[in-house]
């Protein structure tokens, strides 16, 4: 039996499979713009059927802006994204506000380990660090998410670092205050043994629950403050 060479006519199509790289920012940015991602949002904001539609909102818990987008941001992004159109196709009104948490421990690493002299520089001028890194990036993950096709209020994102924000976590805390729910009391400092001083949020914590039969109590003379704990497995 002979084989003979055949011509296989496939489909031909000029949009860019493979494209260069040189080329593949310009398309990204030209997708972005043709596609206006971002007015999807205010789109089905201001539908005229709004006041007939039920309310559907997301709370985002806000990313660090303490450097630029990595896969965790994209995963995290990508699925409320995901959400929020398909409510929207739903017939839900969808309330998205980006936001971003300017405070905390990776920020003020950055800065220190930015700055070879961090122990001669006062507290005013690590928070001056910490804020423009903070600025720039919110500016630059917020143009990723857009490049990306996400959907939110961009245009008026909570930033936890804006004076109206931190006020209004000032009048929260003074009327907790005033109820009687913020109040001292001693507790353990959980601490790291790999970078000794940083101590660890409770997130970071896993707790084993077990059961003992012991006992600790403390002990002491009638005439001090000074009390030994003792710790036994015979309390009978």
């Amino acid at each position: 039996m002979k084989f003979k060479n055949l011509p296989v006519f496939l489909p031909k199509t000029e949009f860019p499979v493979l494209p260069k790289n040189s080329e593949r920012s310009r398309l990204d940015s030209h997708l972005t713009a043709i596609a206006d991602f971002s007015g999807f949002y205010q789109w089905q904001k201001t539908r005229k059927t709004n006041e007939h539609l039920k309310e559907f909102t997301i709370l985002d818990g806000p990313p660090y802006a303490n450097g630029n987008v990595h896969v965790g941001h994209a995963i995290n992004k990508l699925l409320k994204d995901f959400v929020l159109k398909s409510r929207v196709q739903l017939g839900y009104n969808v309330d998205f506000k980006a936001g971003w948490d300017c405070h905390g421990l990776p920020i003020e690493l950055k800065v220190l380990k930015q700055e070879t002299n961090n122990k001669e520089q006062n507290a005013l001028f690590l928070r001056a660090n910490c804020r423009q890194i903070a600025e720039n990036s919110i500016q630059s993950q917020m143009t990723s998410f857009l490049r990306w096709g996400c959907s939110a209020d961009f245009s008026d994102p909570y930033i936890t670092m804006s004076p109206n924000y931190v006020s209004k976590q000032l009048e929260i805390f003074a009327l907790l205050y005033d109820r009687g729910l913020i109040y001292r009391k001693m507790g353990p400092v959980y601490c790291t043994a790999v970078f000794f001083g940083f101590r660890l949020i409770n997130f970071d914590i896993d707790k084993l629950q077990w059961q003992n039969k012991s006992a600790i109590a403390p002990t002491s003379k009638k005439s001090t403050q000074l009390f030994l704990m003792v710790w036994t497995t015979t309390p009978w």
